[in-house]
């Protein structure tokens, strides 16, 4: 996944970085507006492209976007190495069954 997501960061990111660098050096600075475009929309499409890699490729990222896009309303479950689940409080993030009981509840 990292792989991916490097690849991709680097090639929307190139055009715009050689200009940079190809200015910092040049005499004449090189400033075609038509390119100047082309890689603003290419740093565009690499900023609305990374949610979709992340979502794609990561479990971790859906569960937390999943949870995100609920505003926390969910409790969110955690898988541990035994396949056991774990439960987690939306309000406090320490696993329920180390909180303190609660005394205040009437039968």
């Amino acid at each position: 996944m990292l792989i991916v997501v490097v690849f991709v960061f680097a090639t929307l990111w190139m055009p715009y970085r050689v200009m940079v660098v190809y200015n910092s050096f040049a005499r004449k600075k090189y400033l075609d507006l038509w390119f100047l475009l082309f890689c603003r929309t290419m740093v565009y499409i690499n900023s609305a492209i990374n949610p979709i890699l992340y979502n794609a490729m990561s479990v971790k990222f859906r569960r937390a976007f999943k949870n995100h896009l609920c505003c926390g309303w969910l409790n969110v479950s955690v898988k541990l190495k035994a396949n056991e689940a774990l439960m987690f409080d939306i309000f406090d993030l320490r696993p329920l069954h180390t909180k303190p009981p609660n005394r205040n509840v009437q039968a």
